[in-house]
């Protein structure tokens, strides 16, 4: 039925762009559109719903890092040499994302001057092969308060 209702000039991209990568993401290729597309409200559903499609959609300048970091995390682990960058990340948001779902790559993300104590319990919960590698950050923040 995509076919029936679609119009690349008529549609409303800024308010409905996130529908698309929601509930469209089968139809990618015949409505993506990296220019119209509302990268500020709709990064993280393209990570969670167009995962299959990352080659083409991926853009670093583009893409929503503030509020959508967790999803890269969550939803394109598996592409995680293509998008993680340690300035661009958030942090201070989106840490525990790394934790929970990019374990494999700790070595790489792990950075104690970056990652926010405020998610160290992701840490404990998901990394703790890499116990030695944190601990002493947990330990000064605990006794920090």
């Amino acid at each position: 039925h995509f076919d029936d209702w679609w119009n690349f000039n008529e549609f409303n991209w800024k308010a409905a762009s996130w529908e698309l990568a929601q509930y469209c993401s089968k139809h990618f290729h015949k409505w993506w559109n990296s220019n119209k597309f509302n990268w500020d409200n709709a990064s993280s559903l393209l990570a969670e719903f167009c995962s299959d499609y990352f080659d083409n959609w991926w853009d670093a300048e583009k893409y929503n890092w503030d509020n959508a970091s967790w999803a890269l995390a969550q939803f394109c682990s598996e592409h995680f040499d293509k998008w993680f960058n340690v300035n661009r990340y958030s942090w201070n948001r989106s840490s525990w994302a790394l934790a929970q779902y990019c374990i494999e790559y700790f070595d790489v993300w792990w950075n104690p001057g970056k990652f926010n104590p405020k998610h160290v319990s992701y840490l404990v919960k998901y990394c703790d092969k890499y116990k030695d590698k944190w601990l002493d950050f947990k330990l000064y923040h605990d006794l920090k308060g």
